[in-house]
């Protein structure tokens, strides 16, 4: 397994996790014939969602997810499929803390970020799908070169069952979009994903740092 495999949360394209929320009525002007909104359809095309459900990845259509604000701690991040060569399923991480914040409700969209004992992101902004307590969350990450120019584009996924106690069942992808043709060898190829899943089934609501 390639060394910066270890990275798949902390830098290896990605910097950030950002989420959305949700509203009582299911605004049904943001949602189109496949159950996601534009946002979502247009950062995540259907190449990529056919990557993802070959890997096994859980999509929650709809939109009147819950409201899944709040702090969660996914203690065994595991590698549960992926479609690199040199990835290792059942390869454990480091414990993640994943953060929802200031949901807009009118635009299905809520803030997020994540942390590891070792780094922590910045807020992101996202996108979220999914009807009553079963959610989805869509997060573009770009990555900037020395030089300040776009060098990658990502998404991270998540999807899950929500409780006031935590999270159920969470899935956790990682896909490139857009490497730029990756000129100095950096990055992974356009398409390669990643599924991550917590070892124990449930990710609990912890106290906000």
């Amino acid at each position: 397994m390639k060394t910066q495999f270890y990275f798949l949360f902390v830098g290896i394209f990605f910097l950030g996790i950002v989420c959305t929320s949700c509203k009582t009525d299911e605004p049904s002007y943001l949602i189109e014939e496949n159950g996601l909104s534009y946002e979502i359809n247009n950062l995540i095309s259907s190449d990529i969602f056919n990557i993802l459900d070959s890997l096994g990845m859980p999509i929650h259509t709809g939109g009147n997810p819950a409201n899944i604000e709040g702090t969660f701690l996914v203690s065994q991040p595991v590698l549960l499929s992926s479609n690199l060569k040199d990835d290792s399923v059942g390869y454990e991480f480091e414990g993640i803390r994943i953060l929802f914040s200031g949901k807009n409700n009118e635009e299905l969209k809520l803030m997020a970020k994540f942390s590891q004992d070792s780094s922590q992101a910045d807020w992101q902004e996202s996108f979220i799908s999914g009807n009553g307590n079963d959610f989805s969350v869509f997060s573009k990450i770009k990555t900037l070169n020395s030089t300040g120019k776009d060098s990658a584009f990502s998404a991270q996924i998540y999807s899950g069952t929500w409780s006031s106690d935590g999270l159920t069942d969470l899935h956790m992808a990682v896909v490139m979009l857009d490497n730029y043709n990756n000129p100095d060898g950096s990055y992974i190829d356009v398409g390669s994903a990643r599924l991550i899943f917590d070892k124990d089934g449930f990710s609990k609501k912890i106290d906000n740092e």
